[in-house]
């Protein structure tokens, strides 16, 4: 198994982003919409992270599963409307898996491609913890554009693939010790889930 680091930058709607280390000072840009609003654009970088591995696509997606517990949206929105915090903490706590994440939606990207033509073994699974986002939230709103987290497992020549973007990169643009410690810790708990999966 091997371990593989690649920097790739892209750029989508007029919001470029990069690999590589964080800048001292990002760019940034304020334009103005029209008279009642202003569009702030600015350059972040972000560690993108792909791994390969000799293990089959179908042990590494079942080894990874195994590791998430699930999200039930209905319970939780239900909970969250009765405005018991220690009950609603207890809920999640009960859903979450070994890593410490639970599954909140997997998207088939794969069989879309059927649409096309292509069969292919590729799947978006986007995870996370809701006791881990409100742990950044609370400091900062703008932490839950990146909460959940996502991560692509896909089959290529042989291989499985996990791609994904580093927690502590996305989350660093906010400039927060507090948001910067819970999001190192997200590192090494999506690490490890990964390490598992391809082991």
């Amino acid at each position: 198994m091997k371990f593989l680091m690649l920097q790739a930058g892209f750029v989508l709607a007029s919001l470029s982003i990069s690999s590589g280390p964080n800048p001292s000072a990002p760019s940034k840009t304020v334009e103005k919409d029209d008279a009642s609003s202003l569009r702030e654009v600015k350059t972040i970088s972000v560690e993108h992270v792909h791994i390969s591995a000799e293990k089959s696509y179908e042990a590494v997606t079942k080894a990874f599963l195994e590791q998430l517990g699930k999200l039930d949206s209905t319970e939780f929105r239900q909970s969250l409307a009765k405005k018991d915090a220690e009950a609603t903490r207890a809920k999640l706590e009960r859903m979450k898996g070994s890593s410490g994440f639970m599954l909140f939606e997997a998207q088939e990207h794969g069989k879309l491609l059927h649409l096309v033509g292509q069969d292919k073994q590729a799947v978006q699974y986007v995870i996370g913890n809701p006791l881990f986002a409100v742990e950044m939230t609370r400091f900062d709103l703008r932490a839950s554009l990146y909460a959940p987290l996502r991560v692509l497992i896909y089959s290529s020549e042989g291989k499985t693939h996990i791609e994904f973007d580093r927690p502590s990169s996305l989350f660093g643009q906010f400039h927060s010790a507090k948001i910067d410690r819970i999001s190192k810790g997200l590192d090494q708990k999506l690490e490890d889930l990964i390490s598992a999966s391809i082991r």
